[in-house]
């Protein structure tokens, strides 16, 4: 994860999440095999982490080619992985 770079303190600030279940979450959400897909259900504190490591990575990184670089992504299709996470919770209330 991206936030091994910044302190245990900050990583919880930045996610609401402290470092150690961060950990937990993304073994939860990996899949065992390279390109295979992983099926699971998050709660609300963890769907938050991953929503807010995905913004606070867009926002993280000077260069979309600095972005790009480290996370294998564009900032783009975080910014729209995070819209769609929000979709669902924001329309079934």
């Amino acid at each position: 994860m991206a936030f091994a770079l910044i302190s245990r303190d900050m990583t919880e600030i930045h996610t609401g999440m402290p470092a150690n279940e961060l950990e937990l979450l993304k073994a939860k959400v990996t899949p065992a095999e390279r390109f295979a897909w992983v099926s699971c259900t998050l709660n609300h504190r963890e769907l938050h982490a991953v929503y807010a490591s995905l913004n606070n990575a867009v926002v993280g990184f000077p260069t979309e080619e600095a972005f790009h670089t480290w996370t294998g992504f564009y900032r783009d299709d975080a910014v729209g992985l995070g819209r769609s996470m929000t979709r669902p919770v924001h329309d079934s209330d």
